[in-house]
């Protein structure tokens, strides 16, 4: 049994469409039922024919038997809104619900080649609307939000930040309000309103809602992971942090290409943190990992420095400015750390009042017993005055003044010295490789990376430098043939007497 306000959806909806047929599948059309009808133009007939099958089950207005689905599918796909724009999918559903109400009013079941014809085009049409909305050929009902989100998504500092991600702006949509706003509301803490307040605010019932657009059970679970850890409940540790770059600058954006080589836009922003994983762990790879495995030669353990500049900007904590924040943690771990925060500073600032405090009030207190001034304000003004220039800070001041003056001022320093080359003695002679030396076991990036730039963790320099004699082993000169074919395919011949190895050290 349908409600009221169904039933009388249902009525307009194969009202229309049985007038359709009246004027473009006429066969359709059950004949003592045609001549019941006596309408001059469509107005007319629509009107007539609402009243009829309303109220009138005697006659069936069509001939079930002969009704295809390409029939239904076509009268659907000439409906339109009053802006021009097609009906969505989900009014494509409530027409097909009300073919099924004609039929059961009627009495007359359904052929099963129907309905099986029926769930196969409206499968089709659910995928080509589905389809048209994510190409932009169709107009979407959250156009509001969406010319929002979009005026959003193109300001500089956030296509930045989505580009550092992988993600183009192109690629967010919008959804319901209601729903975005219900996620927001229940997810990413501990202490979120209850549910039952967000299903009041939003008119919703328990059940779909709660199960679809609430998560407060995925922050608990997080808050569950992060205390089997064994992160302290009781400190603003609880809120750590992975390890991660607080901003992408554009010395993070070479190194990760020189790391990672090309790579595609969406694993950009994995790549970052795990490069950052890398660096943080970078001791620990050092000293566990086999000396011959195919990530120590890479550029981030072969480039003197490189990881002492990356880990001064590693964060493993949240600031005003990172991007990075901690989630599904209690609020009182972030009002711990405000408070740690605020100590820092009130400690600090004690400290200070403590170390000159006890120098003025002694030279005050000296002053005075001398007996020769009397306590104004210019005697302790100038009491004051000489127990800071005591203290040093005035020299303090004029140094560190000084020092950046000479800074500017001073030129430039000397290049640095050219890197020493270690040889080793074995087999009654001096050479550059050791005399244990095996070529390891690495990609052809890696391998290309050895015979340019060697190996600074073992101490072997260019390979592309290498005699034969360099070698102990018989097998290590055979290998060497290898890249050395290689660099004949890929470098020009060139000219005199200049050979390729020379190129490629050059």
């Amino acid at each position: 049994t349908s409600t009221p306000t169904s039933r009388a959806t249902y009525v307009a909806s194969f009202t229309a469409f049985v007038t359709w047929a009246f004027s473009n599948k006429p066969h359709l059309i059950d004949e003592r039922f045609r001549a019941t009808i006596d309408a001059d133009n469509d107005d007319d007939l629509r009107k007539e024919l609402k009243s009829k099958l309303d109220r009138n089950r005697e006659k069936p207005p069509l001939h079930f038997e002969l009704l295809e689905s390409s029939d239904f599918v076509m009268w659907l796909l000439t409906l339109g809104k009053r802006d021009g724009t097609h009906p969505g999918f989900s009014s494509y559903g409530n027409h097909r619900a009300a073919l099924s109400n004609l039929y059961r009013l009627y009495g007359v079941l359904m052929l099963p080649k129907l309905t099986q014809d029926l769930t196969t085009d409206f499968k089709d049409l659910k995928r080509q609307l589905a389809s048209n909305a994510a190409h932009g050929t169709v107009k979407i009902t959250t156009e509001r939000f969406r010319k929002q989100l979009t005026k959003l998504l193109s300001k500089p500092t956030v296509a930045e930040e989505l580009n550092r991600r992988g993600i183009h702006a192109e690629d967010i949509g919008t959804h319901s309000l209601r729903k975005r706003s219900s996620t927001y509301c229940s997810s990413g803490s501990t202490a979120c309103p209850s549910s039952i307040a967000v299903h009041l605010r939003a008119g919703w019932t328990l059940g779909h809602g709660q199960n679809t657009y609430q998560r407060y059970e995925a922050a608990g679970d997080m808050h569950v992971g992060r205390t089997v850890c064994g992160l302290p409940l009781d400190s603003p540790g609880f809120a750590l942090l992975p390890p991660h770059f607080i901003a992408r600058d554009q010395h993070l954006s070479d190194t990760m290409s020189r790391v990672f080589g090309k790579l595609p836009d969406g694993i950009s922003f994995i790549a970052e943190h795990t490069l950052a994983s890398m660096v943080f762990h970078s001791d620990f790879v050092k000293s566990h990992v086999h000396p011959d495995h195919r990530v120590l030669p890479s550029p981030l353990f072969q480039v003197p420095g490189l990881i002492a500049e990356l880990r001064l900007k590693l964060s493993r904590s949240s600031s005003s400015n990172d991007s990075m924040t901690a989630t599904r943690i209690p609020p009182n771990v972030a009002i711990l750390g405000h408070i740690q925060g605020i100590r820092a500073s009130v400690d600090q600032t004690v400290a200070v009042i403590k170390s000159a405090q006890v120098t003025i009030v002694d030279d005050v207190v000296g002053r005075l017993n001398n007996g020769n001034q009397v306590l104004t304000r210019d005697t302790v003004e100038s009491a004051v005055t000489s127990a800071i220039d005591r203290c040093g800070v005035r020299e303090l001041v004029e140094d560190l003044r000084n020092e950046r003056e000479s800074q500017s001022l001073s030129p430039p320093t000397d290049p640095p010295a050219a890197p020493q080359q270690t040889v080793f003695l074995w087999g009654g002679g001096f050479h550059i490789l050791p005399g244990d030396f095996a070529w390891p076991n690495c990609c052809p990036r890696g391998l290309w990376v050895l015979w340019l730039c060697g190996d600074v963790q073992h101490g072997w320099p260019a390979l592309n430098r290498a005699k034969s004699k360099d070698f102990a082993s018989k097998s290590a000169r055979k290998r060497m043939s290898a890249p050395n074919i290689c660099v004949a395919r890929f470098l020009p011949r060139q000219s005199g007497k200049e050979s390729r190895s020379a190129v490629v050290h050059r």
